[in-house]
């Protein structure tokens, strides 16, 4: 399925087995990049989903959003989240068929969520569809070969930055699919996984 466009500034969101299913506004403030971390890549090794997840060279395409943007509709029982240490970025996934959602920090006044490109359930050109061709390439260090860093990075996180500024000064963050808006605690406990499984996970990507 490619991810349907709803509207000129949304798009559906769906697992893979469809009972988790969201909507995804203002698109046009989405920003897409592929990162090529280990962290990124022993996430879909964790999930099983390797090969649906990571590109040729273990890149991962994410879409950078402002959370209050991201609503599900359907299943939310079935988000579940992992972090790979007891730092480390609040990963989530649908428990129900192992779809990476995304990742996000673990404070929630930081507003920012890196959407993987699974959860929209379509091929890459759905994607650029919606959010347009420009992709920033990050931690490339990390790739399976040689990738080029791109040259647009500095603008990205400025842009960022400023963006998440500004979600702090209106209490925007306050709106997420992810944190409790009462406790702020994350909807689902995160599973932090142990020295041992790490290791494992990172010597097998």
């Amino acid at each position: 399925m490619n991810a349907k466009k709803m509207d000129s500034s949304s798009c559906s969101l769906s697992c893979k087995c469809g009972s988790l299913r969201g909507e995804l506004r203002r698109t046009e403030l989405g920003k897409r990049a592929v990162c090529y971390c280990k962290d990124c890549q022993v996430f879909a090794k964790f999930l099983g989903k390797s090969e649906e997840t990571l590109d040729a060279m273990g890149g991962t395409e994410v879409v950078g959003i402002r959370p209050q943007h991201l609503a599900f509709t359907k299943g939310s029982e079935n988000i579940a989240c992992i972090s790979l240490t007891d730092r480390g970025l609040y990963r989530w996934y649908a428990r129900c068929c192992n779809t990476a959602i995304g990742n996000t920090p673990r404070n929630r006044k930081i507003a920012h969520v890196g959407l993987i490109h699974s959860i929209f359930q379509g091929e890459l050109k759905g994607i650029e569809k919606a959010f347009g061709p420009e992709v920033v390439r990050v931690n490339t260090k990390g790739a399976k070969g040689p990738v080029e860093p791109s040259k647009g990075l500095v603008k990205l996180i400025a842009g960022q930055v400023v963006a998440l500024v500004r979600e702090r000064a209106s209490g925007g963050f306050r709106v997420t699919p992810f944190f409790n808006a009462v406790n702020a605690l994350p909807v689902a406990e995160p599973y932090v996984l142990n020295a041992s499984e790490l290791e494992s996970l990172h010597r097998a990507v």
